[in-house]
């Protein structure tokens, strides 16, 4: 049975042609309230649920003004009741050809992380080899604890950690790279405590032309870092939020 809201949208409809998707009630309700707010060109979403993309293949779907671009799945990630399960030792990852420029941005990322006590990149668009730095979220070797990392120039780079890994628990991970150089991250609506731990404070987020990579970081033309986790949906906002926006995209993300 295709679940459709009334009226749904025409990008949403589109999209569901596009990639097989049977169940867009609350992708429709999260497209609207973006629409209402004036941001649906600076977004764009990829659902990963079943039923709310192909649910099979290398292609996994998105929509919204953003960019164009889809994620393309590398060596194999599983799609499942869940989402889509990337496995470390298999050295699974996706990748979105640089789907962003400069600028403030949020990342919604929806997962489930599996408890590890090495490093591994949850998200990127990373790549120290060629000073393609821009931002990267991962988990560091201490227990629990999670890094932030931006670069203003694709070289220099300021590195925060702190907050809660929630390892084993379907959560939303917002993270906010400034244009400002700012970083905030919540753990669904709640910010968690970050401090800056390594490099310097930066200006602003480089325009890096490297992939977006879910599920690992890129070294010298490399993925690696690979993550285990079920990857339940991502997004990607570009420009400024007010808190009532970004706590309101959270809940409609978390129902996907």
């Amino acid at each position: 049975m295709t679940i459709l809201a009334p009226h749904s949208d025409r990008a949403v409809q589109e999209y569901r042609h596009r990639s097989g998707a049977r169940d867009t009630y609350w992708i429709n309700e999260l497209v609207k309230y973006v629409r209402s707010q004036g941001l649906y060109d600076n977004f764009r979403l990829y659902p990963f649920m079943p039923r709310t993309n192909a649910d099979s293949g290398s292609t996994a779907y998105g929509l919204g003004g953003l960019t164009a671009n889809e994620m393309t799945l590398v060596n194999g990630p599983t799609w499942g009741s869940s989402g889509i399960s990337f496995a470390s030792a298999s050295s699974q990852y996706g990748s979105i050809s640089d789907p962003i420029s400069s600028g403030k941005i949020t990342v919604f990322h929806r997962a489930t992380l599996a408890e590890l006590s090495n490093f591994y990149a949850v998200f990127s668009q990373w790549e120290p080899s060629s000073n393609e730095r821009s931002f990267m979220y991962y988990k560091s070797t201490v227990a629990d604890e999670m890094f932030t990392i931006i670069s203003e120039d694709g070289e220099a780079f300021g590195r925060y950690s702190g907050g809660d890994q929630s390892a084993g628990i379907d959560i939303s991970h917002v993270v906010q790279y400034g244009s400002d150089g700012d970083i905030s991250y919540y753990l669904n609506k709640s910010l968690q405590s970050m401090s800056l731990q390594a490099g310097s404070a930066q200006t602003s987020r480089y325009d890096s032309a490297t992939d977006f990579l879910l599920n690992a970081l890129q070294s010298s033309g490399t993925p690696t870092s690979f993550a285990d986790q079920t990857a339940h949906a991502l997004a990607f906002l570009t420009g400024t939020l007010t808190t009532e926006q970004r706590e309101t995209i959270t809940d409609l993300i978390n129902e996907l």
